[in-house]
């Protein structure tokens, strides 16, 4: 199966699909570009565009995500950041792509434990390699054809940019940011989504 792997570490993917993987992009794709390449399925890791519909019917619906949240918490953009400061739970998902933004059918999941002295960006590398691991036991276990769909749970949590950038500012020291900082952010600020 020929497959498109979207978003900026595609790199990260080609030993474990090997010529399975006809191209990668961090750029918007249309179905043109499908055509051109000749691709039956798509992988998106880390990718920050919308997959159209358009697209998603070019390829019979063959596009699985995998997210760096535990979803449903976590939709959307900077799932990490939004983790620690609402304190929800923390991991990784591979999901079928639909119409709406990260809520498609669930593949698989992995919960992942963090350090105390985790910071921003720790975190995301431990998540980027759970992600890694996670399309290596979707391609070796499953693959498009045998992969499991299971709704998603009801509730969880979305995120924009824009609501990334209005909270940007406590991150002081960038990525390099202390998780227990944002953390404590979020509680003294009222914006825990679950107390434990």
């Amino acid at each position: 199966m020929k497959i498109l792997v979207l978003g900026p570490n595609a790199p990260l993917l080609l030993p474990i699909l090997g010529a399975n993987m006809v191209a990668e992009s961090n750029d918007p794709i249309d179905v043109y570009q499908l055509d051109s390449i000749g691709c039956e399925a798509i992988i998106s890791f880390g990718y920050r565009h919308k997959i159209s519909d358009r697209i998603l019917e070019h390829i019979n619906g063959n596009a699985i995500n995998f997210h760096i949240s535990l979803l449903p918490w976590n939709r959307g953009s900077n799932p990490n950041f939004w983790s620690w400061i609402e304190n929800t739970p923390k991991g990784v998902s591979a999901h079928w792509v639909s119409s709406n933004i990260d809520d498609g059918d669930l593949v698989s999941q992995a919960e992942v434990g963090f350090e105390q002295d985790e910071t921003l960006r720790s975190s995301y590398d431990k998540l980027m390699k759970t992600a890694t691991s996670l399309v290596s036991d979707f391609w070796i276990n499953h693959g498009f054809e045998n992969a499991p769909r299971r709704p998603q749970p009801e509730g969880g949590s979305t995120h924009t940019q824009d609501q990334f950038n209005f909270y940007s500012h406590i991150l002081r020291l960038g990525n390099d940011t202390l998780c227990s900082e944002i953390t404590d952010f979020g509680k003294h600020n009222g914006l825990w989504l679950l107390k434990n």
